[in-house]
């Protein structure tokens, strides 16, 4: 007795990859391409390169005006040479200030004055000053006679005052002064003292 065995021939039909393949499929694909974008930014970083620098200094100069190579600030310089000390009218009174340029940079200067708190109004009122430029270092009533001409000449000290006066650097101009209390000065500046200050300003020219 002979068996018959039957087979089924039906085809089994292929299941399509699913959605998970896919994501790995997807996955693999964007690591590959990190890979290689990962090459090219290291090569990148490996390329040659050079480099410069520049360097400037800047620095400034500075205005130092001296008188009789002191500095007369903030403390005034003590100008003693044109005091006067218990006078009569009709006293003058001579004395040499040398204004120098001590400093890096030309400047032009002024000069103006004042009277110290607590002095005599009517004294300071009744003095004349007069300025000139001497070309030596002796201020006297000789050497004052034969200089040039003044820059001020017999004014009220209220009214002293010098324009901007131009000075080099390393420069120096010798002012003499003379001072003259006036023969007809009046009775109420006597026994009286004032105190002046000679201000000077220096301005980069």
């Amino acid at each position: 007795m002979s068996a018959v065995m039957d087979f089924d021939t039906t085809p089994v039909p292929v299941t399509p990859p699913g959605r998970s393949q896919r994501r790995r499929d997807i996955i693999l694909a964007v690591l590959a391409a990190g890979s290689v974008f990962g090459i090219g930014t290291v090569l990148t970083l490996a390329a040659f390169t050079d480099n410069g620098t520049a360097e400037s200094t800047f620095s400034t100069g500075n205005i130092d005006l001296q008188l009789n190579a002191q500095q007369g600030n903030p403390t005034p310089y003590a100008f003693s040479t044109l005091n006067m000390t218990g006078v009569g009218s009709g006293t003058t009174t001579y004395g040499n200030l040398t204004v120098s340029n001590a400093g890096t940079l030309p400047f032009g200067y002024t000069m103006s004055t004042a009277l110290v708190a607590g002095g005599s109004a009517d004294l300071y009122g009744a003095l004349r000053v007069s300025v000139k430029v001497l070309t030596g270092a002796v201020c006297d009533a000789t050497t004052y006679a034969a200089g040039p001409t003044a820059l001020l000449n017999n004014v009220a000290f209220s009214a002293a005052t010098l324009t901007s006066r131009p000075l080099a650097v390393a420069a120096a101009e010798n002012l003499c002064f003379q001072v003259n209390l006036p023969a007809d000065a009046p009775a109420i500046t006597q026994g009286q003292t004032a105190t002046v200050d000679f201000a000077f300003i220096a301005t980069q020219s």
